[in-house]
């Protein structure tokens, strides 16, 4: 089983409607290999890690995932 991580902020608005969302820098079909590694590469775009989640995946709950490094580079 293949598991990778993505940070996630939970935002909710003023109608109650919450949203997640990724950072912007971050495309939806990248991930990162552990969740140490995606509080690196928050702290490295200027984030702070303790407003995000670290959500785990399984497989091909992400379509064509592409693993990234702290760096953003690719790994695959």
């Amino acid at each position: 089983m293949r598991t990778y991580y993505q940070p996630i902020k939970h935002i909710l608005y003023d109608n109650n409607e919450e949203i997640d969302e990724l950072p912007k820098e971050l495309f939806s079909f990248q991930a990162f290999r552990f969740p140490e590694e995606a509080d690196l590469w928050l702290l490295e775009h200027g984030y702070e890690p303790m407003e995000f989640d670290i959500h785990m995946y399984y497989d091909d709950q992400i379509e064509d995932v592409v693993l990234i490094d702290v760096h953003g580079n690719n790994l695959d």
